[in-house]
Formats: C-alpha cells, structure tokens, sequence
C-alpha cells in the first residue's frame, strides 16, 4: 500500500484533457568571460521563457533562469530545449510524468 504524502504531485489538468508539466532550470556562467545566449528553440509540446529575456549577456558567475512547460494528454514525454549561445548550443532535457506511480 503506497502512501500519497511520499508521491510527487501530480500536474495540473487544463482545457481538453492536456496536463501541463513545469520544470526549472538554473544555470550559471562558470566561465572566465561574459557570455551571450543569443535565443532558443524547443521540441513540439514544449514552450519556454527565460529571466531575464533573451538575448542576454552572462557575466562570470551570472544566472539565468529557464522555465520550461511540457504540455501533455497524460503519457511520459522526454523533450528538449535548446540555448544557442556564442559557444555553440546548450541542450536542456526534460523528462515528465503527469500521472506519477506509486514506489
């Protein structure tokens, strides 16, 4: 018998059946000099944002946030984004489960 406060909660349900799974990412220049993260794309189903807005310039040290939002009808979906920066892309994977499994 599994236990509902040890289960992740589940996404929230909008319009039509389509779960809405938000994720975050944090990432830093760990680098010696500034870099310019020019824009972005991201797989079907997916949208994202960034703060702050893109195009921006990182300074050593600096962070951007990305927040991205997998749309689903319930089924696991693994999706991607994609950073196009100076120093080519950074690839963010996303990986979700609207309806999570008992452990």
């Amino acid at each position: 018998m599994s236990d509902a406060r040890n289960l992740p909660p589940k996404a929230p349900v909008v319009a039509g059946g389509v779960y809405e799974c938000p994720v975050e990412f944090t990432l830093v220049n760990p680098g010696p000099g500034s870099l310019a993260i020019n824009g972005g794309r991201c797989t079907t189903q997916t949208s994202f944002t960034t703060e702050p807005p893109l195009p921006l310039s990182l300074d050593k040290g600096e962070t951007v946030v990305v927040r991205v939002v997998v749309k689903t009808r319930g089924e696991a979906l693994r999706k991607r984004v994609w950073l196009d920066t100076e120093q080519g892309p950074v690839e963010l994977r996303v990986g979700v489960d609207p309806k999570p499994r008992a452990k």
